[in-house]
């Protein structure tokens, strides 16, 4: 009955199913909601609660932002401006946006870098990483950030 209604009504209701304290069943169903409204109006709500997600239901909103073209580019914008972290955002939405045919090729190499196209330096550069002794503290602030 939520999609068939306006954004300007259904939002306050959807706000409620995607409060904390839900059951995740819940919020998830509220959720899949979402992706039938137009993302350029829930982008204010899914903001909100990126920060909150479990790493799959972030990376379900991260889909929808990156998804629409309405919502992309502001939403690389706020990660480059250090807003939105740019380990939200996963491999292959990284990999569809360093494209040079991509229109946001420049903005995705600038908050991602450009990838290298020689894979043996690759594994020589991170080869010394698994000699070094690892700091659970600063996994910790990773974990938090990336996984949980």
């Amino acid at each position: 009955l939520l999609t068939q209604r306006s954004w300007d009504k259904a939002e306050p209701v959807m706000r409620a199913l995607l409060a904390d304290g839900q059951p995740l069943e819940v919020s998830s169903a509220a959720l899949a909601l979402l992706k039938r409204f137009p993302a350029d109006r829930t982008a204010p709500l899914l903001y909100e609660l990126l920060p909150k997600l479990g790493p799959a239901q972030r990376a379900e909103v991260v889909k929808m932002l990156t998804g629409n073209s309405k919502t992309v580019k502001d939403f690389f914008e706020r990660i480059d401006r250090g807003e939105v972290p740019k380990a939200f955002v996963d491999a292959e939405t990284r990999w569809r946006y360093l494209r040079p045919s991509n229109p946001l090729y420049a903005l995705a190499e600038k908050i991602f870098g450009k990838p290298s196209t020689d894979r043996a330096a690759v594994i020589t550069t991170y080869a010394d990483a698994v000699k070094m002794k690892g700091d659970s503290r600063k996994g910790h602030q990773i974990f938090s950030t990336v996984c949980m």
